[in-house]
Protein backbone atom coordinates (compact mmCIF):
# COMPACT_ATOMS: atom_id res chain seq x y z
CA UNK A 1 0.00 0.00 0.00
CA UNK A 2 1.23 3.37 -0.75
CA UNK A 3 0.38 6.26 1.32
CA UNK A 4 0.68 9.71 -0.13
CA UNK A 5 2.71 11.95 1.91
CA UNK A 6 1.87 16.10 1.67
CA UNK A 7 4.20 18.43 -0.38
CA UNK A 8 6.57 14.91 -1.18
CA UNK A 9 7.01 14.49 -4.89
CA UNK A 10 9.00 12.30 -7.28
CA UNK A 11 11.62 12.57 -9.91
CA UNK A 12 12.95 9.86 -12.18
CA UNK A 13 16.74 9.12 -12.29
CA UNK A 14 18.11 8.24 -15.66
CA UNK A 15 18.19 4.66 -14.40
CA UNK A 16 14.18 4.50 -13.48
CA UNK A 17 14.95 4.95 -9.78
CA UNK A 18 13.00 7.80 -7.63
CA UNK A 19 14.43 11.16 -6.03
CA UNK A 20 11.97 12.04 -3.15
CA UNK A 21 11.91 15.80 -2.22
CA UNK A 22 9.23 17.81 -0.13
CA UNK A 23 8.33 20.77 -2.05
CA UNK A 24 6.02 23.49 -0.76
CA UNK A 25 4.83 26.77 -2.41
CA UNK A 26 6.92 29.30 -0.47
CA UNK A 27 9.40 27.24 1.44
CA UNK A 28 12.81 25.80 -0.08
CA UNK A 29 13.35 22.45 -1.65
CA UNK A 30 14.14 19.93 0.37
CA UNK A 31 15.53 16.95 -1.13
CA UNK A 32 14.45 13.41 1.34
CA UNK A 33 15.74 10.27 1.65
CA UNK A 34 14.83 6.73 -0.67
CA UNK A 35 14.06 5.24 3.04
CA UNK A 36 10.51 5.58 3.40
CA UNK A 37 9.91 5.66 7.27
CA UNK A 38 13.17 8.37 7.46
CA UNK A 39 11.63 10.08 4.46
CA UNK A 40 7.97 10.00 6.22
CA UNK A 41 9.87 11.47 9.46
CA UNK A 42 11.56 14.09 7.62
CA UNK A 43 8.49 14.97 5.53
CA UNK A 44 5.81 15.10 8.67
CA UNK A 45 8.81 17.49 10.42
CA UNK A 46 9.23 19.78 7.87
CA UNK A 47 5.34 19.89 7.30
CA UNK A 48 4.71 21.11 10.87
CA UNK A 49 7.17 23.23 11.05
CA UNK A 50 5.63 24.62 7.33
CA UNK A 51 2.15 24.82 9.28
CA UNK A 52 2.90 26.88 11.76
CA UNK A 53 4.94 28.70 10.27
CA UNK A 54 4.19 32.14 9.09
CA UNK A 55 5.73 33.19 5.58
CA UNK A 56 7.01 36.85 5.48
CA UNK A 57 8.16 38.30 1.98
CA UNK A 58 11.66 37.89 1.45
CA UNK A 59 13.14 41.72 0.74
CA UNK A 60 15.69 41.90 -2.08
CA UNK A 61 19.58 42.42 -0.14
CA UNK A 62 18.34 40.65 3.15
CA UNK A 63 19.75 38.30 5.26
CA UNK A 64 16.90 35.42 4.03
CA UNK A 65 17.32 37.00 0.54
CA UNK A 66 21.17 35.82 0.56
CA UNK A 67 19.92 32.24 1.62
CA UNK A 68 17.44 32.22 -0.66
CA UNK A 69 19.76 32.79 -3.20
CA UNK A 70 21.98 30.45 -1.84
CA UNK A 71 19.66 27.71 -1.79
CA UNK A 72 19.36 28.18 -5.35
CA UNK A 73 23.17 27.47 -6.19
CA UNK A 74 24.23 24.04 -7.55
CA UNK A 75 26.79 23.92 -4.79
CA UNK A 76 23.65 23.98 -2.45
CA UNK A 77 21.48 21.32 -4.21
CA UNK A 78 24.95 18.91 -4.31
CA UNK A 79 25.66 18.67 -0.55
CA UNK A 80 25.09 15.38 0.27
CA UNK A 81 22.09 14.77 2.24
CA UNK A 82 23.47 14.86 5.73
CA UNK A 83 25.48 17.90 4.73
CA UNK A 84 22.24 19.41 3.62
CA UNK A 85 20.29 18.70 7.05
CA UNK A 86 22.89 20.21 8.98
CA UNK A 87 22.81 23.29 6.56
CA UNK A 88 19.32 23.51 6.82
CA UNK A 89 19.00 23.20 10.11
CA UNK A 90 21.67 26.50 10.56
CA UNK A 91 19.98 28.46 7.65
CA UNK A 92 16.31 27.96 9.83
CA UNK A 93 18.25 29.98 12.59
CA UNK A 94 19.60 32.63 10.55
CA UNK A 95 16.48 33.26 8.59
CA UNK A 96 14.12 33.35 12.12
CA UNK A 97 17.35 35.68 13.53
CA UNK A 98 18.17 37.99 10.71
CA UNK A 99 15.80 37.21 7.85
CA UNK A 100 14.77 40.52 7.48
CA UNK A 101 18.11 42.30 8.56
CA UNK A 102 19.96 43.85 5.44
CA UNK A 103 23.28 41.88 4.12
CA UNK A 104 24.84 45.42 4.70
CA UNK A 105 23.99 45.58 8.63
CA UNK A 106 25.86 42.39 9.64
CA UNK A 107 29.64 43.06 10.83
CA UNK A 108 32.31 41.64 10.89
CA UNK A 109 31.92 41.87 15.16
CA UNK A 110 28.28 40.57 14.82
CA UNK A 111 29.47 37.35 13.24
CA UNK A 112 32.34 36.70 15.13
CA UNK A 113 30.17 37.03 18.43
CA UNK A 114 27.76 34.43 16.89
CA UNK A 115 30.40 31.86 16.38
CA UNK A 116 31.76 33.08 19.64
CA UNK A 117 28.51 32.24 21.22
CA UNK A 118 28.34 29.27 19.86
CA UNK A 119 31.72 27.75 21.50
CA UNK A 120 30.11 27.30 24.56
CA UNK A 121 27.05 25.33 23.59
CA UNK A 122 27.60 21.63 22.65
CA UNK A 123 27.23 20.32 19.26
CA UNK A 124 24.13 19.93 17.31
CA UNK A 125 23.02 16.59 16.28
CA UNK A 126 19.87 15.73 14.23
Amino acid sequence: MNIKMRYVTTRKNKDGSLRYYWQRKGFPLANLPADPAERWRIAENLNRDADGAVLQEVVDGTIGWLIDEYEKTDRYRELAFESRRVYDRWLKVFRQMWGAVPVQGISRRIVVDFAQSLEKKPAVRG
